[in-house]
Formats: structure tokens, sequence, C-alpha cells
């Protein structure tokens, strides 16, 4: 069994604002209720859902708020 945490969505495709101490940008966040598991390119964070996990793809400017977890 993987130690990785399961998410209950992922976001691919998109252009993130990270907000850290660099203002980085990604491509994909996972996320699992309401807090972000990963934020990176589409294809670290394909590596967190299981089969059933849907993928969203970004086709919009889109704006919430998500708590870091841990």
């Amino acid at each position: 069994m993987s130690d990785i945490p399961r998410a209950s969505k992922i976001y691919v495709n998109g252009t993130i604002l990270t907000v850290d101490e660099l203002n980085s940008r990604a491509q994909a966040v996972a996320v699992s209720d309401h807090y972000i598991l990963a934020v990176g390119t589409n294809e670290k964070v394909r590596q967190y859902p299981d089969l059933l996990t849907p993928i969203a793809i970004f086709t919009r400017r889109a704006y919430g708020r998500l708590r870091k977890s841990g």
C-alpha cells in the first residue's frame, strides 16, 4: 500500500499562483476535503488519485480558498 495520500479532486492544465516566497507558478493542484495535498506540474500532481478521483481541467480563471494541509 502506498503512503501517498489520495486526493478527492485534481485540477490540471492551469496557472496557479502559489504565493510562496518566490511567487512561483504551477500547472496543477491536488486537494482533499478543502486541503491542498500537492501543487506542481501535471505529472507530479497526477500521482495522487486513485481510479475514482475526478480530474478537472482548468478552462477559465477561478478563485478559491484552500488551506494547506500539515
